[in-house]
């Protein structure tokens, strides 16, 4: 009963809370005059990241960096393997330029030195505040994009006030009501698998990986919903550069010893993360669309990981 209850109150705050972070950040990009690929790919990606960044904090001051570098490559291959190509499938995304060739390139940029430092020293103190600073660039050069167009958001959408500050706190709202319904659900879950036998490994690849992504899905199922594809494209590519040089970038400055990844992580789930990095941009760049057709594609390549991952630890 109480997993239920818990399933349930997730699966609600999640829809409350992706409905509140779209609506808020279209309400941001109108009272501001900002672009809501800029909402996109700054704000709701940062709120979405949320909980990445508390599983990350807490595994790293608990003495597990596996499960923080885990979290954050795993959830960088599920939102754009499985969060955009269910975004794509709900309603066909249209693709701003600046997606492209400004945030997709710099989170291939992002991936790709994640791999060359994973595969040549440990993650750093040092190295941490190298990645905290290049997100501090990413973010200016955002800044500055948007300086020098001066785009102007569309005019059509749902925003609940033309209040900055209101739609601040709709925002701000919509994100932790993700984050507790993230929670929430992948604890009912959990709970429900243990109850039926479920292995652990089955349970941490299917409930956790995807229950890590379940706010960046939410918030990119309702932008989809309401047509808002800036906002469903830029947070899950603002999401994934937040995720390397944000939460990996503070996870190493938290580890005075540096962390490394394991074996079987720089052998196979990094690389996975960079052909995401790699492929998503032909996507993109297709007629300016993601249609669903290659959503689906994309989702057939997460179903292969998955595969390919669980028949490896089977064999353990």
């Amino acid at each position: 009963m109480v997993l239920g209850l818990e399933i349930v109150a997730g699966l609600l705050l999640l829809a409350l809370g992706g409905e509140g972070i779209v609506r808020g950040g279209v309400g941001l990009a109108r009272a501001l005059g900002l672009s809501r690929l800029f909402v996109g790919v700054v704000i709701v990606s940062i709120g979405t990241s949320a909980p990445e960044l508390v599983v990350t904090v807490n595994a790293v001051l608990g003495g597990e960096p596996d499960i923080a570098t885990g979290n954050v490559i795993g959830s960088n291959i599920s939102n754009i393997f499985f969060v955009m190509a269910m975004g794509a499938l709900i309603y066909p995304i249209a693709i701003h330029q600046n997606a492209v060739f400004r945030d997709a390139t710099f989170l291939l940029a992002a991936s790709g030195l994640t791999v060359w430092v994973a595969q040549t020293q440990p993650f750093t103190p040092e190295v941490g505040a190298v990645f905290l600073l290049l997100l501090g660039l990413y973010v200016c050069v955002v800044l500055f994009t948007e300086w020098r167009s001066r785009a102007e958001p569309a005019i059509g959408g749902q925003a609940l006030s033309q209040n900055a500050f209101v739609n601040l706190i709709v925002t701000v709202g919509g994100a932790a009501a993700l984050m507790f319904g993230a929670q929430y659900l992948v604890s009912g879950a959990s709970g429900l698998a243990s109850l039926l036998d479920v292995p652990p490994s089955i349970i941490g690849l299917s409930v956790v990986a995807v229950g890590t992504s379940l706010p960046e899905l939410a918030a990119t199922a309702v932008a989809a919903l309401r047509r808002h594809p800036e906002i469903a494209v830029g947070n899950i590519i603002g999401s994934g550069i937040f995720n390397l040089f944000g939460i990996l970038g503070v996870a190493a400055v938290l580890s005075p010893d540096g962390i490394r990844l394991p074996t079987n992580m720089m052998q196979f789930d990094i690389w996975w993360m960079l052909a995401a990095s790699i492929i998503i941009i032909p996507f993109l760049v297709s007629n300016w669309r993601l249609t669903r057709l290659e959503g689906t594609l994309l989702l057939t390549l997460y179903v292969g990981y998955l595969s390919i991952l669980f028949g490896y630890v089977t064999l353990q």
